[in-house]
Protein backbone atom coordinates (compact mmCIF):
# COMPACT_ATOMS: atom_id res chain seq x y z
CA UNK A 1 0.00 0.00 0.00
CA UNK A 2 1.70 3.14 -1.20
CA UNK A 3 -1.22 5.52 -1.39
CA UNK A 4 -4.38 4.97 0.66
CA UNK A 5 -7.56 7.03 0.69
CA UNK A 6 -9.79 6.66 3.75
CA UNK A 7 -13.46 7.57 3.88
CA UNK A 8 -14.25 8.00 7.58
CA UNK A 9 -17.54 8.57 9.38
CA UNK A 10 -18.16 9.63 12.98
CA UNK A 11 -15.81 7.92 15.48
CA UNK A 12 -13.99 6.34 12.52
CA UNK A 13 -12.81 9.84 11.69
CA UNK A 14 -11.22 10.18 15.11
CA UNK A 15 -9.43 6.86 14.62
CA UNK A 16 -8.35 7.98 11.14
CA UNK A 17 -7.00 11.25 12.56
CA UNK A 18 -4.79 9.14 14.82
CA UNK A 19 -3.47 7.28 11.77
CA UNK A 20 -1.98 10.46 10.31
CA UNK A 21 -0.49 12.06 13.42
CA UNK A 22 2.39 11.31 15.75
CA UNK A 23 1.35 12.16 19.31
CA UNK A 24 4.82 12.35 20.85
CA UNK A 25 4.10 13.02 24.59
CA UNK A 26 0.94 15.09 24.17
CA UNK A 27 -1.58 12.49 25.38
CA UNK A 28 0.73 11.12 28.07
CA UNK A 29 1.35 14.56 29.54
CA UNK A 30 -2.40 15.28 29.56
CA UNK A 31 -3.26 12.03 31.35
CA UNK A 32 -0.35 11.33 33.71
CA UNK A 33 1.45 13.40 36.33
CA UNK A 34 4.68 11.38 36.02
CA UNK A 35 6.77 10.04 33.14
CA UNK A 36 6.33 6.36 32.35
CA UNK A 37 9.84 5.63 33.64
CA UNK A 38 8.80 6.64 37.17
CA UNK A 39 5.70 4.44 37.35
CA UNK A 40 5.59 1.12 39.17
CA UNK A 41 4.59 -1.23 36.35
CA UNK A 42 5.19 -4.74 35.11
CA UNK A 43 7.05 -4.95 31.81
CA UNK A 44 3.83 -6.00 30.06
CA UNK A 45 1.83 -3.08 31.51
CA UNK A 46 4.60 -0.63 30.60
CA UNK A 47 4.57 -1.90 27.00
CA UNK A 48 0.77 -1.68 26.83
CA UNK A 49 0.84 1.93 28.03
CA UNK A 50 3.56 2.84 25.55
CA UNK A 51 1.49 1.42 22.70
CA UNK A 52 -1.68 3.16 23.91
CA UNK A 53 -0.15 6.61 24.30
CA UNK A 54 2.46 6.71 21.55
CA UNK A 55 2.29 5.32 18.05
CA UNK A 56 3.74 5.72 14.59
CA UNK A 57 1.54 7.22 11.88
CA UNK A 58 0.62 5.32 8.73
CA UNK A 59 2.65 7.04 6.01
CA UNK A 60 0.71 5.41 3.17
CA UNK A 61 -2.48 7.36 4.01
CA UNK A 62 -2.47 10.16 1.42
CA UNK A 63 -6.09 11.35 1.41
CA UNK A 64 -8.86 11.41 4.01
CA UNK A 65 -12.52 12.25 3.49
CA UNK A 66 -14.27 12.95 6.79
CA UNK A 67 -18.06 12.60 6.93
CA UNK A 68 -19.87 13.97 9.99
CA UNK A 69 -16.85 13.62 12.28
CA UNK A 70 -16.92 15.26 15.72
CA UNK A 71 -13.37 16.60 15.61
CA UNK A 72 -13.66 18.69 18.78
CA UNK A 73 -16.48 17.29 20.93
CA UNK A 74 -20.16 16.58 21.16
CA UNK A 75 -22.54 18.37 23.50
CA UNK A 76 -24.64 15.19 23.42
CA UNK A 77 -21.91 13.35 25.34
CA UNK A 78 -22.76 15.33 28.47
CA UNK A 79 -26.56 15.36 28.30
CA UNK A 80 -29.15 12.62 28.87
CA UNK A 81 -28.39 11.02 25.50
CA UNK A 82 -24.73 10.70 26.50
CA UNK A 83 -25.69 9.30 29.90
CA UNK A 84 -27.82 6.69 28.16
CA UNK A 85 -24.91 5.89 25.83
CA UNK A 86 -22.51 5.51 28.77
CA UNK A 87 -25.00 3.19 30.45
CA UNK A 88 -25.13 1.05 27.29
CA UNK A 89 -21.44 1.18 26.38
CA UNK A 90 -19.00 0.11 29.07
CA UNK A 91 -15.27 -0.43 28.70
CA UNK A 92 -14.31 -4.12 28.73
CA UNK A 93 -13.50 -5.61 32.14
CA UNK A 94 -9.87 -6.09 31.07
CA UNK A 95 -9.63 -2.32 30.43
CA UNK A 96 -10.97 -1.47 33.89
CA UNK A 97 -8.75 -4.10 35.54
CA UNK A 98 -5.68 -2.77 33.72
CA UNK A 99 -6.21 0.86 34.76
CA UNK A 100 -7.26 -0.09 38.30
CA UNK A 101 -3.96 -2.00 38.61
CA UNK A 102 -2.00 1.06 37.45
CA UNK A 103 -3.87 3.29 39.91
CA UNK A 104 -3.38 0.93 42.85
CA UNK A 105 0.39 0.73 42.20
CA UNK A 106 0.69 4.47 41.45
CA UNK A 107 -1.87 6.42 43.51
CA UNK A 108 -2.64 9.93 42.28
CA UNK A 109 -0.76 9.44 38.99
CA UNK A 110 -3.65 10.48 36.73
CA UNK A 111 -4.42 14.14 36.08
CA UNK A 112 -7.82 15.50 37.10
CA UNK A 113 -9.00 15.51 33.47
CA UNK A 114 -8.26 11.78 33.21
CA UNK A 115 -9.34 10.63 36.66
CA UNK A 116 -12.05 8.44 35.08
CA UNK A 117 -9.39 6.68 33.02
CA UNK A 118 -7.55 5.84 36.24
CA UNK A 119 -10.73 4.18 37.49
CA UNK A 120 -11.09 2.23 34.24
CA UNK A 121 -14.30 4.09 33.43
CA UNK A 122 -13.39 6.38 30.53
CA UNK A 123 -15.51 5.15 27.63
CA UNK A 124 -15.95 6.24 24.02
CA UNK A 125 -18.98 8.41 24.85
CA UNK A 126 -17.25 10.24 27.71
CA UNK A 127 -14.21 10.74 25.48
CA UNK A 128 -16.38 12.93 23.20
CA UNK A 129 -17.40 15.22 26.05
CA UNK A 130 -16.46 18.92 25.93
CA UNK A 131 -14.80 18.40 29.34
CA UNK A 132 -12.29 15.87 27.96
CA UNK A 133 -9.12 17.31 26.38
CA UNK A 134 -8.40 14.33 24.11
CA UNK A 135 -10.11 15.60 20.98
CA UNK A 136 -8.70 19.10 21.41
CA UNK A 137 -5.20 17.64 21.70
CA UNK A 138 -5.75 15.48 18.62
CA UNK A 139 -7.15 18.40 16.61
CA UNK A 140 -4.06 20.50 17.38
CA UNK A 141 -1.53 17.85 16.36
CA UNK A 142 -0.08 18.40 12.90
CA UNK A 143 -0.31 15.72 10.26
CA UNK A 144 2.90 13.71 10.27
CA UNK A 145 3.12 13.77 6.48
CA UNK A 146 1.30 15.44 3.55
CA UNK A 147 -2.33 14.32 3.52
CA UNK A 148 -5.15 15.81 1.44
CA UNK A 149 -8.11 16.25 3.77
CA UNK A 150 -11.75 16.86 2.88
CA UNK A 151 -14.75 17.24 5.19
CA UNK A 152 -18.40 16.63 4.45
CA UNK A 153 -20.30 18.53 7.11
CA UNK A 154 -24.03 18.76 7.62
CA UNK A 155 -25.55 22.05 8.73
CA UNK A 156 -28.83 21.56 10.61
CA UNK A 157 -29.51 25.31 10.49
CA UNK A 158 -28.79 26.62 6.96
CA UNK A 159 -29.50 30.21 8.04
CA UNK A 160 -26.48 30.01 10.39
CA UNK A 161 -22.97 30.06 8.88
CA UNK A 162 -21.41 26.59 8.88
CA UNK A 163 -18.56 27.64 11.22
CA UNK A 164 -21.15 28.67 13.81
CA UNK A 165 -23.58 25.78 13.42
Amino acid sequence: MRSTTILAHSMGGIVTRCLITKPERSFWDAAFKKPIEELVLSDADRETLKEAFSWEPEGHVRRVVYMAVLHLCSDYAGNWIGKLGRWLVKPPNAFATFYNRITSENPGVFTEAYAELGKGRLDSVHALSPTQPTLKILANLPNSHPVRVHSIIGNPTPSVPLAES
